[in-house]
């Protein structure tokens, strides 16, 4: 668990924040957003800044090396504003990569982190090397799976170290050039990917394989039905009047109903009902 060190109200200047930002080598750390960088060091210009929040923490699993943790995006103000600000400066200590992952998605204030912000920090946590979009699908669909889209972004990204059997087999299946599959990227492909290797695992690499090549497939089967429907449907959140646009329920849905067929050794239309549960696979 992580240690808190110290804290207090510290004026940080333009000298002190090109100090802190020299710490700014976190593994995982976001990009900076120069539109909130210039939001914030309006404010700082014009006396609407409020307190700050800067954090660092000591790496004790990693030789004790300092890295700072929050408050990128308001030091770079600073600088940019050439004026000081008032902020509560914390200190902390971590015993491991875990520990550092759950103290980083604690902070969000001022620029809100994502879910594909914490992603980043917990993928190195839990020894990943899957490529950063890939892991970002596998979490969405293990939250599509469990009905999770309304849980806060630190309990959603716990999802990821319950799916690490089934990333694996993801992953192995994704290939790493995207623009020629690009109908295999997206998370309710993913979940139906998940939903069906939990059922059989070589049954289900066999069925993925033949939808993400398409080689050797006669227009019968359920494959070839599921890989023409994928790549000409837009993935989307909500019904809109192009046929080409599909909702997470709907694309799911169809994967399913592929699947069964292809286990029943059937030929299917890939009917889907909307107002219907996603079939269950078999």
């Amino acid at each position: 668990m992580h240690q808190l060190l110290s804290r207090g109200i510290s004026t940080i200047n333009e000298k002190n924040a090109v100090n802190l930002l020299t710490l700014n080598t976190l593994p995982g750390q976001r990009f900076l957003r120069p539109r909130h960088i210039k939001y914030l060091s309006e404010c700082i210009s014009n006396g609407t800044f409020l307190t700050g929040d800067i954090a660092t923490v000591r790496m004790d699993f990693d030789h004790g090396t300092e890295v700072l943790i929050n408050g990128q995006h308001q030091l770079t103000a600073v600088i940019l504003a050439k004026k000081p600000i008032e902020v509560v400066l914390e200190k902390y200590a971590c015993d491991s990569e875990a520990d550092l992952s759950l103290l980083y998605r604690q902070f969000d204030n001022h620029a809100t982190r994502s879910l594909g912000d914490i992603t980043k920090p917990e993928a190195i946590a839990l020894g990943l090397e899957w490529p950063l979009r890939i892991t970002y699908l596998i979490l969405s669909a293990a939250i599509l799976i469990n009905h999770a889209n309304d849980m806060p972004k630190a309990k959603k990204i716990e999802y990821l170290k319950q799916y690490l059997k089934q990333g694996s087999f993801v992953v192995s299946v994704l290939p790493k050039v995207i623009a020629e599959y690009q109908h295999m990227f997206r998370k309710a492909v993913i979940a139906a990917m998940i939903l069906t290797w939990e059922k059989s695992h070589e049954k289900s690499y066999d069925f993925w394989l033949k939808v993400r090549d398409g080689e050797n497939l006669k227009r019968e089967m359920p494959s070839y039905r599921l890989r023409n429907y994928l790549q000409k449907i837009v993935a989307g959140d909500s019904r809109h009047t192009s046929r080409s646009m599909a909702t997470p329920h709907e694309i799911l849905s169809k994967c399913i109903t592929g699947w069964n067929a292809f286990r029943k050794e059937q030929t299917t239309d890939l009917k889907y009902y909307p107002d219907k549960p996603i079939p269950k696979p078999i």
